[in-house]
């Protein structure tokens, strides 16, 4: 589901995190009654693609696959009354860039638990398998742990 403004999508990441957390932790068998968990997300506007009405310049327009965005491109600043498209998702010859893989770099902070290497690192696969299974996020590397 795609939020509504960058307030709501930065809160529900920070829930998912969290919630992939403490599922992770349970499955684990870890209790930690003081920890604090912090998260550093800052989530970027992106468009949908429509066909009807001109979308402005500097726009960027996202690639939806299996509930994430895969793939970004930009509408041309050539194009200063915007560019309508006759086709979603548009081809670069519609007055867009080329579509890249797009990333985003989440760090979770853990103050108050301290545990072994091999601990963190079942930790971080079961986080990993939450966020992506329950939450549909998609993973381009691993989950480094330092």
């Amino acid at each position: 589901m795609q939020s509504e403004s960058q307030t709501d999508a930065m809160n529900r990441a920070k829930s998912e995190i969290f919630s992939a957390v403490l599922i992770a932790l349970k499955d684990v068998g870890v209790s930690a009654p003081s920890l604090e968990i912090s998260v550093d997300y800052e989530p970027q506007q992106i468009s949908n693609c429509y066909t009807q009405y001109p979308t402005p310049p500097g726009t960027r327009l996202g690639i939806l696959s299996s509930g994430a965005i895969t793939e970004i491109a930009f509408v041309n600043r050539t194009f200063t009354s915007g560019v309508t498209f006759s086709s979603c998702p548009p081809s670069r010859f519609h007055g867009v860039t080329q579509f890249k893989e797009y990333t985003r770099v989440v760090k979770v902070k853990f103050n108050g638990y301290a545990t072994s290497r091999t601990n963190w690192n079942r930790i971080a696969s079961a986080v990993l398998a939450t966020l992506t299974m329950r939450f549909h996020a998609l993973f381009r590397t691993s989950i480094d742990i330092e």
